[in-house]
């Protein structure tokens, strides 16, 4: 049986190598995007690569204001001690409690050869209704239960429209730059690097619109995965799997 081999770690007895980099000088110099993007690429990141990569991860650590607040409002609606199934509970408990039921006993008695037998009937009269206020209390815990409840359901419904809005806004911006702005920065650099080659420009303007196609390539990249976290954020406000 041959062993299993693998091009992303390698070890002998004292050392670990990932990528070809020993673990102990990547711990001292490296951070984890460095790490990330070493596992995935097998070099490590430019500058500006690991700003991306650590924007990204900043980003991917909340996801918005608007997807926590809908986890907290399912957990409030699905099975707190004050969710509406226990109030309506309550409130019924609190009118059983004060409401009276008529008493039916019976009594035998025998006394030598003398033979009795009695019935009888309580019917109480409540004249003060002691239970009056329990009864109100939770009548009140009823309304603020359905309030919130409804309060809830708003809240979910606005969680989901903010994350579309975003998703919609995030591809937008996608689109101009994978269909517009990349291909414009390209023409812009081939231009002058051709009027260059030709002795008509300088090097300076050459390296101006190289600098800046690659502006444009990391903010292409950034729009790109500001989609991703758009989708993120979507799916976990409607607790599905969405998928572009």
């Amino acid at each position: 049986m041959e062993p299993w081999r693998t091009a992303i770690a390698n070890s002998d007895e004292a050392n670990i190598w990932i990528r070809g980099y020993d673990i102990g000088s990547l711990m001292q110099r490296a951070s984890f995007a460095d790490l990330l993007f070493l596992l995935h690429r097998s070099r490590l990141p430019t500058p500006s690569e690991r700003r991306l990569l650590d924007a990204i991860l900043i980003a991917v650590a909340d996801h918005g204001a608007g997807a926590p607040s809908c986890a907290a409002a399912r957990l409030a609606a699905s099975g707190n001690r004050q969710s509406l199934s226990a109030a309506e509970a309550n409130s019924k408990l609190a009118v059983a409690g004060g409401t009276t039921d008529p008493t039916l006993s019976t009594e035998y008695d025998r006394n030598g050869i003398d033979n009795s037998f009695g019935v009888s009937l309580a019917i109480p009269l409540r004249i003060f209704d002691r239970n009056q206020g329990e009864k109100e209390r939770t009548r009140y815990e009823v309304d603020s239960s359905r309030t919130a409840v409804t309060a809830v359901r708003n809240q979910v419904v606005s969680d989901v429209d903010l994350a579309w809005m975003a998703l919609e806004t995030a591809q937008r911006m996608a689109q101009r730059y994978n269909g517009h702005y990349i291909d414009e920065a390209g023409h812009v650099r081939d231009n002058l690097q051709f009027s260059y080659r030709n002795g008509n420009t300088t090097l300076l303007d050459y390296l101006s619109a190289l600098r800046d196609y690659r502006a444009v390539r990391l903010s292409s990249l950034s729009a790109n995965a500001q989609v991703w976290l758009a989708l993120h954020q979507l799916s976990f406000a409607t607790a599905t799997d969405i998928l572009p």
